[in-house]
């Protein structure tokens, strides 16, 4: 087994030209955590040198651990290791907003959009950090899907101060044209000139977040702002102009502001919503295209491919077709959908566990005579996702308390990892088997 300290080391999580992020487990506490490396790649040092980048580095370690806020992620414990070099714990997190719309390196390439409640729910926690930490006179320089964290209780936790400063601090050393942020993200002034950058630069990429979340894309052109068709009005025109206005003088003066605008938009969003549901007959019931064959029940292994290429998903790991479920009552334990023959336990698990104490769970819910309840196959789990391409499509009532949204699969895709399912955003992903999602249980 190999140590950074007294931190046991369980896994890589990530690597950058600055270093490496572990994934680390501090034994006497039987607690998971994150560890980040500082081990910059030598033209990074050539560039910058060791000193200002272990400068920045401690930098971002002081503003996580002093900065108490529950959007903000926590820096626990800080060091150097046997060889000298500096690390930071911190909090670990399974999941970030990346992952959820599946961007991926290619950043310009269509990702998931979400449904709006949920954007609004991930807005807000976004926005309630960034006022934070610009009333502590912070400016975080590199706002993006990737450096928000997804708590196990769904909520966002901003990482990532290694490119932030202080209002009025100097912009840090480096070459002239070395780039501060994100491509795509980043305001027009701050990739002019990163010492220009302000609070607004961050509202600008909050704006960018926002946007790609609601739609899939990132407006790249003028003509990639049309809502059209997208579930939306021309109530958020005014709102994408201000938050992303090239002149930071025009975008919102602060994160509240932008905060108060956008709850404003979610009133109006919901008024329109109920009313179309309003009008709905109650037998209603959406359209879908293709119906699968009887979903497979067989557990399988896939290795460490694409959802896409195991199982009956898109590119972007949404299901191919959707089922028009018929769900009857089956006494006081389950569901029975007539449209796949499944029947599916009434309450998920109260409480989200890992994927070896989900087989715990099982065993106690099989106590007693003709129990078979089991861990449902990926294929399985995806005929409960709803489509959500029209707004008559968040009127559909589900079975699945919408509090609870990831589900393990009886499906593995490493020895460490296993595929689960987002119900509500309605995609397919591998996670590490430590994770904690909710379980729900299904027999034929």
């Amino acid at each position: 087994m190999k140590y950074i300290n007294q931190y046991q080391i369980i896994g890589l999580l990530g690597r950058g030209g600055m270093g490496r992020v572990y994934k680390v487990l501090r034994p006497e506490l039987g607690k998971i955590m994150a560890l980040k490396l500082l081990d910059p790649n030598d033209m990074l040092e050539d560039l910058m040198g060791r000193e200002e980048i272990e400068r920045q580095f401690i930098h971002e370690a002081r503003i996580m651990g002093r900065l108490s806020h529950p959007n903000i992620a926590s820096v626990w414990d800080t060091g150097r290791d046997d060889q000298g070099r500096l690390f930071m714990v911190m909090e670990y997190f399974c999941q970030n907003l990346g992952t959820i719309i599946g961007e991926t390196h290619r950043v310009e390439d269509p990702c998931r959009p979400l449904p709006p409640s949920r954007v609004f729910h991930y807005a807000m926690d976004m926005l309630d950090a960034l006022a934070r930490l610009h009333y502590a006179g912070i400016i975080h320089r590199d706002i993006k899907p990737f450096n928000m964290m997804i708590t196990g209780e769904d909520r966002i936790k901003l990482i990532d101060f290694g490119l932030s400063r202080l209002r009025g601090e100097p912009h840090h050393k480096g070459p002239s044209n070395l780039k501060i942020g994100s491509p795509y993200y980043t305001s027009p002034e701050q990739e002019a000139d990163p010492s220009r950058a302000d609070h607004r630069s961050d509202i600008y990429s909050a704006g960018m977040v926002i946007f790609r979340m609601l739609t899939g894309r990132l407006p790249m052109h003028p003509e990639d702002r049309d809502l059209n068709g997208l579930m939306l009005d021309n109530i958020w025109d005014d709102f994408f102009s201000r938050c992303l206005h090239p002149d930071p003088d025009k975008r919102f003066a602060s994160a509240m502001d932008m905060k108060k605008a956008l709850e404003q938009l979610r009133q109006s969003w919901e008024t329109s919503q109920q009313a179309i549901c309003r009008l709905l007959p109650e037998s209603f019931s959406p359209p879908r295209p293709g119906l699968p064959a009887s979903p497979r029940r067989v557990p399988v292994r896939t290795g460490p491919v694409a959802a896409s290429k195991v199982f009956p998903v898109d590119a972007l790991a949404r299901p191919q077709h959707h089922v028009l479920n018929v769900f009857e009552a089956q006494g006081q334990d389950g569901w029975k959908d007539g449209a796949t023959g499944l029947t599916w336990s009434k309450s998920p698990s109260p409480f989200p566990l890992t994927w070896e104490e989900a087989r715990t769970y099982l065993d106690g819910l099989n106590q007693g005579a003709h129990q078979t309840w089991r861990l449902p196959t990926v294929d399985e789990l995806i005929t409960l996702i709803q489509p959500k391409a029209h707004p008559e499509d968040l009127c559909t009532p589900t079975i699945v308390d919408t509090g609870r949204k990831w589900f393990w699969s009886a499906d593995t895709r490493t020895f460490t990892q296993a595929w689960f399912v987002d119900l509500e955003n309605g995609y397919v992903a591998g996670q590490d088997r430590t994770c904690l999602f909710h379980v729900l249980a299904v027999r034929a």
